[in-house]
């Protein structure tokens, strides 16, 4: 490892995203199933030091009422819900579905994960509907929109146009700090200021296999500059890790190598 940064960039807590231990977390419809319930891992989520779960969306509509019930009582509280609904896009059903999910978690929920469309579709029509979607949600749920590749808000001066219909007091960003290189980062930055609140770590860089972080400690270093140069304030949480898309690839193992990330990036500094 080279020289550990000598102050601390202000990630107040990391979570676990449970999409990283799904295999079926790409696959369609009936094969789409969670393998393994997500509360079977949260005392060894816990004990490794992550603050809670960022909970896929499937991880909640598609299991038992008895594991819902266990995720709501976990020791390893749900912090972010993760939905893949598309406000201005698909229909009410669904969203009363994510709607009484996000209710289900009561106040130990702090925000909800969403995208917005493909890149092409209506950006106009799906901002409106977010807006009007974060009225129907508990005033201490955040709505935090991933500025994913694909989408209408791909880019920063896209997102930006969002981000100056959508209230700061209900509104962040999440974006991903290792896979677009320093210069791009800093671009967010400068285009999204103080809205940028939550960050998705994979460990590979655009069209790359994902592989250990210590693979990647040019681009840790990278990024750590930026977000200590612009005083980041905000979350984490592990997204995807090495192993992921492979033959054979298992929770347990995912789990693991999830934890052995996280300790490496504590003991460089990176994360609290």
């Amino acid at each position: 490892m080279i020289d550990q940064p000598d102050a601390l960039p202000a990630i107040s807590a990391t979570y676990l995203a449970t999409v990283a231990l799904e295999p079926n977390r790409w696959k369609s419809g009936e094969k789409r199933v969670p393998t393994v319930p997500m509360n079977h891992f949260s005392p060894r989520a816990h004990t490794a030091g992550f603050a809670g779960w960022e909970l896929w969306e499937d991880h909640w509509h598609l299991v038992s009422e008895a594991e819902q019930a266990a995720l709501v009582e976990s020791k390893l509280p749900v912090r972010v819900f993760n939905t893949y609904f598309i406000p201005g896009v698909d229909d009410d059903s669904r969203r009363a579905k994510v709607n009484a999910a996000i209710a289900a978690f009561g106040s130990q929920l702090h925000a909800v994960k969403f995208n917005l469309g493909k890149s092409g579709t209506d950006a106009k029509a799906q901002i409106a509907a977010a807006l009007a979607w974060a009225g129907e949600l508990p005033r201490h749920v955040r709505l935090l929109c991933e500025c994913h590749p694909g989408t209408v808000i791909e880019e920063p001066k896209e997102a930006a146009k969002a981000f100056r219909l959508w209230p700061a007091e209900r509104f962040g960003a999440i974006v991903h700090p290792l896979s677009r290189g320093p210069e791009k980062l800093q671009t967010w930055f400068d285009a999204l200021p103080g809205r940028i609140e939550h960050l998705h770590l994979q460990t590979r860089q655009e069209g790359s296999p994902f592989v250990p972080v210590e693979e990647m400690e040019a681009e840790v270093r990278a990024a750590w500059g930026v977000l200590r140069s612009v005083g980041f304030r905000g979350t984490a949480a592990m997204e995807f890790v090495s192993g992921i898309g492979q033959p054979h690839e298992a929770p347990g193992s995912l789990l693991e190598q999830a934890i052995r990330d996280f300790q490496w990036l504590r003991a460089y500094r990176f994360l609290s």
